[in-house]
Protein backbone atom coordinates (compact mmCIF):
# COMPACT_ATOMS: atom_id res chain seq x y z
CA UNK A 1 0.00 0.00 0.00
CA UNK A 2 0.98 3.38 0.31
CA UNK A 3 1.07 3.66 3.81
CA UNK A 4 2.40 0.19 6.13
CA UNK A 5 -1.22 0.83 7.64
CA UNK A 6 -4.30 3.14 7.36
CA UNK A 7 -5.41 2.69 10.49
CA UNK A 8 -6.48 6.20 12.04
CA UNK A 9 -5.72 5.11 15.69
CA UNK A 10 -2.37 2.93 14.73
CA UNK A 11 -0.88 6.26 12.81
CA UNK A 12 -2.38 8.69 15.55
CA UNK A 13 0.57 9.38 18.15
CA UNK A 14 3.21 9.55 14.96
CA UNK A 15 0.63 11.43 13.16
CA UNK A 16 0.15 14.27 15.77
CA UNK A 17 4.40 14.26 16.15
CA UNK A 18 4.48 15.19 12.40
CA UNK A 19 2.37 17.37 12.50
CA UNK A 20 3.90 19.58 15.00
CA UNK A 21 7.12 19.16 13.52
CA UNK A 22 6.27 19.88 9.71
CA UNK A 23 2.47 21.49 10.09
CA UNK A 24 2.95 24.16 12.51
CA UNK A 25 4.34 27.41 12.19
CA UNK A 26 3.91 30.04 15.27
CA UNK A 27 6.32 32.21 14.18
CA UNK A 28 5.45 32.74 10.92
CA UNK A 29 1.55 32.73 10.96
CA UNK A 30 -0.64 32.87 8.12
CA UNK A 31 -1.67 36.24 8.61
CA UNK A 32 1.80 37.85 7.82
CA UNK A 33 1.38 36.17 4.32
CA UNK A 34 -2.36 36.49 3.32
CA UNK A 35 -4.01 40.17 2.76
CA UNK A 36 -6.82 41.05 4.85
CA UNK A 37 -9.44 39.81 2.23
CA UNK A 38 -8.01 36.72 2.16
CA UNK A 39 -8.02 35.90 5.96
CA UNK A 40 -11.89 36.54 5.79
CA UNK A 41 -11.90 33.63 3.02
CA UNK A 42 -10.07 31.22 5.23
CA UNK A 43 -12.21 32.16 7.96
CA UNK A 44 -15.19 30.75 5.96
CA UNK A 45 -13.39 28.29 4.81
CA UNK A 46 -12.48 27.34 8.10
CA UNK A 47 -15.69 26.68 9.22
CA UNK A 48 -16.10 23.57 7.07
CA UNK A 49 -13.84 22.01 9.61
CA UNK A 50 -15.29 23.85 12.84
CA UNK A 51 -12.83 26.12 12.98
CA UNK A 52 -11.72 29.39 12.80
CA UNK A 53 -9.23 31.35 10.69
CA UNK A 54 -7.24 32.33 13.84
CA UNK A 55 -7.35 28.43 15.15
CA UNK A 56 -5.65 27.79 11.69
CA UNK A 57 -3.37 30.85 11.69
CA UNK A 58 -0.18 29.12 13.89
CA UNK A 59 -0.61 26.07 10.42
CA UNK A 60 1.67 26.25 7.55
CA UNK A 61 -0.26 26.79 4.88
CA UNK A 62 0.05 23.19 3.52
CA UNK A 63 -1.62 21.98 6.82
CA UNK A 64 -4.54 24.54 6.57
CA UNK A 65 -5.38 23.88 3.20
CA UNK A 66 -5.62 19.96 3.78
CA UNK A 67 -7.40 20.40 7.01
CA UNK A 68 -10.29 22.37 4.91
CA UNK A 69 -9.78 19.95 1.81
CA UNK A 70 -10.44 16.64 4.12
CA UNK A 71 -13.36 18.61 6.17
CA UNK A 72 -15.01 19.30 2.55
CA UNK A 73 -14.72 16.22 1.36
CA UNK A 74 -16.68 14.84 5.08
CA UNK A 75 -19.57 17.94 4.79
CA UNK A 76 -20.13 16.31 0.94
CA UNK A 77 -20.76 13.09 2.63
CA UNK A 78 -17.83 11.20 1.82
CA UNK A 79 -15.71 8.87 4.84
CA UNK A 80 -12.37 9.25 4.89
CA UNK A 81 -12.40 5.94 6.33
CA UNK A 82 -13.87 4.11 3.28
CA UNK A 83 -11.21 4.21 1.02
CA UNK A 84 -10.13 1.41 -1.25
CA UNK A 85 -6.34 0.81 0.50
CA UNK A 86 -8.49 0.56 3.81
CA UNK A 87 -10.35 -2.13 2.73
CA UNK A 88 -7.85 -3.81 1.17
CA UNK A 89 -5.74 -3.81 4.23
CA UNK A 90 -8.99 -5.08 6.16
CA UNK A 91 -8.77 -7.82 3.66
CA UNK A 92 -5.25 -8.98 4.21
CA UNK A 93 -5.53 -8.76 8.15
CA UNK A 94 -8.21 -11.24 7.48
CA UNK A 95 -5.63 -13.71 5.14
CA UNK A 96 -2.65 -12.91 7.82
CA UNK A 97 -1.06 -10.30 6.28
CA UNK A 98 0.93 -7.50 6.75
CA UNK A 99 1.31 -5.22 4.10
CA UNK A 100 3.98 -3.24 3.82
CA UNK A 101 4.13 0.82 2.76
CA UNK A 102 5.71 2.32 -0.53
CA UNK A 103 6.31 5.42 1.66
CA UNK A 104 5.54 6.06 5.20
CA UNK A 105 4.03 8.67 6.92
CA UNK A 106 7.03 10.90 7.18
CA UNK A 107 7.68 10.81 3.65
CA UNK A 108 3.81 11.37 2.52
CA UNK A 109 4.19 14.52 4.95
CA UNK A 110 7.14 15.57 3.23
CA UNK A 111 5.28 15.66 0.18
CA UNK A 112 3.54 18.94 1.36
CA UNK A 113 6.08 20.10 3.47
CA UNK A 114 8.81 20.27 1.49
CA UNK A 115 7.07 22.47 -1.20
CA UNK A 116 8.44 26.51 -0.53
CA UNK A 117 6.59 28.89 1.83
CA UNK A 118 5.32 30.43 -1.64
CA UNK A 119 3.87 27.03 -3.83
CA UNK A 120 2.13 25.93 -0.07
CA UNK A 121 0.56 29.69 -0.38
CA UNK A 122 -0.89 28.70 -4.07
CA UNK A 123 -2.24 25.88 -2.58
CA UNK A 124 -3.86 27.32 0.27
CA UNK A 125 -5.24 29.89 -2.07
CA UNK A 126 -6.58 27.44 -4.39
CA UNK A 127 -8.34 25.54 -2.04
CA UNK A 128 -10.23 28.46 -0.32
CA UNK A 129 -10.99 29.10 -3.86
CA UNK A 130 -12.38 25.72 -4.94
CA UNK A 131 -13.42 24.16 -1.26
CA UNK A 132 -17.38 25.19 -1.68
CA UNK A 133 -17.13 22.63 -5.08
CA UNK A 134 -15.93 19.57 -3.37
CA UNK A 135 -19.56 17.91 -3.02
CA UNK A 136 -20.04 18.33 -7.13
CA UNK A 137 -16.37 17.32 -7.92
CA UNK A 138 -16.32 14.66 -5.45
CA UNK A 139 -19.46 12.87 -6.81
CA UNK A 140 -18.22 13.24 -10.55
CA UNK A 141 -15.49 11.72 -9.47
CA UNK A 142 -16.64 8.70 -8.02
CA UNK A 143 -19.21 8.44 -10.71
CA UNK A 144 -15.98 8.56 -13.20
CA UNK A 145 -14.39 6.19 -10.99
CA UNK A 146 -16.69 3.24 -10.90
CA UNK A 147 -17.87 2.84 -14.55
CA UNK A 148 -13.62 3.55 -15.57
CA UNK A 149 -13.85 6.67 -17.29
CA UNK A 150 -10.19 7.15 -18.17
CA UNK A 151 -10.33 10.15 -19.82
CA UNK A 152 -12.51 11.98 -17.38
CA UNK A 153 -10.85 10.85 -14.13
CA UNK A 154 -7.62 11.89 -16.27
CA UNK A 155 -9.00 15.79 -16.85
CA UNK A 156 -9.63 15.90 -13.18
CA UNK A 157 -6.72 14.12 -10.97
CA UNK A 158 -3.59 14.53 -13.90
CA UNK A 159 -4.31 17.86 -16.33
CA UNK A 160 -6.35 20.24 -13.73
CA UNK A 161 -3.98 19.41 -11.24
CA UNK A 162 -0.51 20.08 -13.62
CA UNK A 163 -2.60 23.05 -14.88
CA UNK A 164 -3.48 24.90 -11.93
CA UNK A 165 -0.80 23.79 -9.25
CA UNK A 166 1.92 22.51 -11.49
CA UNK A 167 4.17 22.39 -8.29
CA UNK A 168 1.95 20.71 -6.72
CA UNK A 169 0.93 17.56 -9.29
CA UNK A 170 5.00 17.57 -9.01
CA UNK A 171 5.02 16.50 -5.68
CA UNK A 172 2.04 15.03 -5.68
CA UNK A 173 2.29 12.62 -8.43
CA UNK A 174 5.29 13.05 -10.54
CA UNK A 175 7.76 12.43 -7.71
CA UNK A 176 6.25 9.68 -5.90
CA UNK A 177 5.31 7.94 -9.03
CA UNK A 178 9.16 7.96 -10.27
CA UNK A 179 10.22 6.80 -6.81
CA UNK A 180 7.35 4.23 -6.26
CA UNK A 181 8.59 2.36 -9.99
CA UNK A 182 12.24 2.08 -8.63
CA UNK A 183 10.71 -0.05 -5.87
CA UNK A 184 8.29 -2.17 -8.20
CA UNK A 185 11.44 -2.46 -10.66
CA UNK A 186 13.26 -4.13 -7.60
CA UNK A 187 10.40 -5.93 -6.67
CA UNK A 188 9.66 -7.41 -10.03
CA UNK A 189 13.21 -8.86 -9.60
CA UNK A 190 11.87 -11.33 -7.06
CA UNK A 191 9.45 -14.37 -7.04
CA UNK A 192 5.65 -15.00 -6.46
CA UNK A 193 2.85 -12.57 -6.64
CA UNK A 194 2.98 -8.79 -5.05
CA UNK A 195 -0.48 -6.75 -4.56
CA UNK A 196 0.10 -3.28 -4.53
CA UNK A 197 -3.03 -0.45 -4.42
CA UNK A 198 -2.55 3.19 -4.75
CA UNK A 199 -4.93 5.85 -5.64
CA UNK A 200 -6.11 5.99 -8.79
CA UNK A 201 -4.21 9.42 -9.56
CA UNK A 202 -0.89 7.79 -9.62
CA UNK A 203 -2.11 5.21 -12.74
CA UNK A 204 -4.02 7.37 -15.02
CA UNK A 205 -1.88 10.33 -17.59
CA UNK A 206 1.65 10.79 -19.39
CA UNK A 207 3.41 10.68 -16.01
CA UNK A 208 1.54 7.61 -14.21
CA UNK A 209 3.05 4.33 -12.64
CA UNK A 210 2.24 2.91 -15.79
CA UNK A 211 3.24 4.73 -18.49
CA UNK A 212 6.85 4.83 -16.27
CA UNK A 213 7.03 0.97 -16.73
CA UNK A 214 6.40 1.18 -19.82
CA UNK A 215 9.19 3.45 -20.64
CA UNK A 216 11.45 1.05 -18.98
CA UNK A 217 10.07 -1.91 -21.09
CA UNK A 218 7.71 -3.44 -18.04
CA UNK A 219 4.23 -3.96 -19.82
CA UNK A 220 0.77 -3.64 -17.92
CA UNK A 221 -2.50 -4.54 -18.65
CA UNK A 222 -5.39 -2.88 -17.31
CA UNK A 223 -8.10 -5.35 -16.15
CA UNK A 224 -11.79 -4.81 -15.88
Amino acid sequence: LELPTTDPQAMAPEMMQLVVKHGMSPGVPLSRDLTPDEMKTLDQAAQVAGLTASQLNVFRPWFAALTISNAAMVRAGYDPSSGVDMNVEAIFKADGIKPNGLENAEQQIKVFASMTREQELEYLRTTMEEYEKASTELDQMVEQWSHGDLAGLEQMFVTDMKTETPDLYEALLLNRNANWVVQIQEMLKGKGVIFIAVGAGHLIGPDSVLSMLKAKGIASERVQ
